[in-house]
């Protein structure tokens, strides 16, 4: 959708939700996915029970940001403000390695810790970001450079204006989405709660006392 921004997502899952006949409801992201629950957290106050942000992606307010970060994450949120052609064309060229051998490309994931690499040994791991990777270039480049542009950018929202109860689960040590973007975005949230994984990286979202409590808070504010 041109033009589309993370705050807009809100207004498609309303409509959805109307759709369903569905009143109430959580919500939860992981990675780049935690600004686009919030976003829906934002606006749906009566409607979002809690929100839950797993290994989430922090807001690049300004360059100052970009200074924090390690060399492949300054390229990752870097390269869409610099030099948005060279991602563009880079994206291309891995839209067609994840559509033609999308397990060499799951094997090449960088920015992995030790823990994340441990996980990618277990071959359940391995199948579900291979799977991953080719969903998501399932149509083209196209929608990764627009969620690649969109979180590079200030957020068109404001997170201290998130109002439900907000949980977030993140890992020591994840190299993706450093630990301090996390702390970050819990620190604008007047009701939220980090819950810190030491030891961990990125891939935690399907460890059991992650899921597991995750779903047990959705139940609780039923």
């Amino acid at each position: 959708m041109p033009g589309r921004t993370i705050g807009g997502w809100a207004h498609d899952v309303e409509a959805l939700a109307d759709s369903l006949g569905i009143d109430r409801f959580a919500v939860a992201g992981a990675s780049g996915g935690g600004p686009y629950a919030l976003a829906v957290a934002r606006a749906l106050p009566r409607r979002v029970t809690m929100a839950g942000l797993v290994s989430t992606a922090g807001e690049v307010v300004d360059r100052s940001i970009l200074r924090r970060l390690d060399a492949g994450n300054r390229m990752k949120f870097g390269l869409p403000l610099i030099a948005p052609k060279v991602l563009r064309f880079d994206l291309a060229l891995v839209g067609v390695l994840a559509r033609i051998a999308p397990a060499l490309l799951a094997r090449g994931v960088a920015q992995l810790s030790a823990s994340d690499r441990d996980l990618m040994q277990q071959g359940a791991r391995r199948k579900a970001l291979t799977s991953l990777l080719r969903e998501a270039f399932h149509g083209g480049s196209l929608g990764v450079y627009s969620d690649m542009m969109l979180g590079s950018r200030p957020w068109d929202f404001d997170a201290s204006e998130v109002r439900v109860p907000t949980y977030l689960w993140h890992g020591e040590h994840d190299a993706m989405a450093p630990f301090w973007m996390a702390q970050a975005v819990a620190k604008r949230i007047p009701s939220s709660d980090l819950k810190v994984l030491a030891g961990r990286g990125h891939l935690i979202l399907g460890e059991p006392n992650v899921l597991d409590s995750l779903l047990g808070l959705v139940c609780a504010h039923a």
